[in-house]
């Protein structure tokens, strides 16, 4: 509900939001549902202007629940409409032409006028979604094709045009995977800000350049990981796994190196799991922490490996 929503803490609503990734938007609700606790008496408002002034929430999200949670003749507009709509009218415009978009909002809300606005735009999400695909459109399924002027004409293909493709962004991250006698890992809370704010990680040192010495960057991990376990040594390196990640901005390149926690040292300002930044964590605890899915790969991969060394052992 919404008050559960809002009295929970931060750190319970990202551990479900796990695996979705934009990681914003879940902040972005909690913060929504708090201020309709506080501000609308714990009822999601109806009115658009209202419903705009909630974190995370733009004019898309406001329509859509404005007329489909509220039956209110509001427009949306997303992919899918927009390309139905260029299509229907023959506009051979970049989905994201802003006189284009301007216009394609105009249109939806006289089309939410028309009839039932929780069906009219739900109708033309769909229609997008499913028969006016942006690849291979089924025209000869579509209710509209008689009025369709790009069907009439033969230009589905160009209408609309592709958006313009922002460059992606490179970034490189090495990780130092430590664990100690028990077992247990090595984790710490992201910084604010960026990407992954305030989710869980091993050890990290993460550059917007590549570098040929991911080996010196282990070993700069190590050497301030002990200082901070009040000089508890941390083993040999070893590199366990290389991969690839990629976001909507970005894409991540990893390297991870593995160790061991050697002797017992007496950490300095140290702080246990939930209470502070970083801690000693089980698997089994490490999987209830908010935690983006690149980063769970890189425990799962070091799991991975311990469980073949010691069968090579046992062998």
């Amino acid at each position: 509900t919404v008050r559960a929503l809002a009295a929970a803490d931060e750190h319970e609503v990202l551990a479900a939001w796990t695996g979705l990734g934009y990681y914003r938007r879940a902040r972005s609700l909690h913060s929504a549902a708090r201020m309709i606790v506080e501000r609308f008496g714990g009822k999601v408002p109806e009115d658009v202007a209202f419903l705009r002034e909630l974190p995370g929430v733009g004019r898309y999200t406001a329509g859509a629940i404005a007329s489909i949670a509220y039956g209110h003749a509001e427009p949306i507009v997303d992919g899918n409409v927009i390309r139905v709509l260029f299509r229907v009218h023959g506009k051979e415009l970049a989905a994201d032409d802003r006189e284009g978009v301007a216009w394609a909002w105009e249109r939806a809300a006289l089309l939410a006028e028309s009839g039932p606005p929780d069906l009219v735009n739900e109708g033309l999400m769909e229609l997008g979604a499913t028969v006016c695909t942006p690849a291979a459109p089924k025209c000869g399924e579509c209710p509209v094709r008689k009025e369709c002027v790009a069907a009439r004409d033969g230009t589905q293909s160009r209408c609309p045009r592709p958006k313009s493709v922002a460059r992606q962004r490179e970034r490189w991250q090495v990780c130092l995977v430590v664990r100690d006698a028990a077992g247990r890992f090595f984790l710490e809370r992201r910084a604010n800000g960026g990407l992954w704010e305030g989710l869980w990680q091993v050890p990290t040192i993460e550059r917007d350049t590549a570098s040929a010495s991911w080996k010196d960057h282990a070993d700069a991990l190590a050497l301030q990981l002990s200082k901070r376990l009040g000089g508890a040594g941390i083993g040999a390196r070893e590199l366990i796994a290389e991969f690839q990640f990629k976001t909507t901005a970005c894409r991540v390149h990893f390297r991870v190196f593995t160790s061991e926690r050697r002797g017992k040292g007496r950490a300095r300002a140290f702080h246990t799991a939930l209470a502070g930044e970083s801690g000693w964590f089980t698997s089994r605890e490490a999987s209830g922490l908010p935690m983006s899915s690149p980063m769970r790969r890189v425990i799962a991969d070091n799991l991975r490996g311990v469980v073949l060394t010691n069968r090579r052992r046992a062998t």
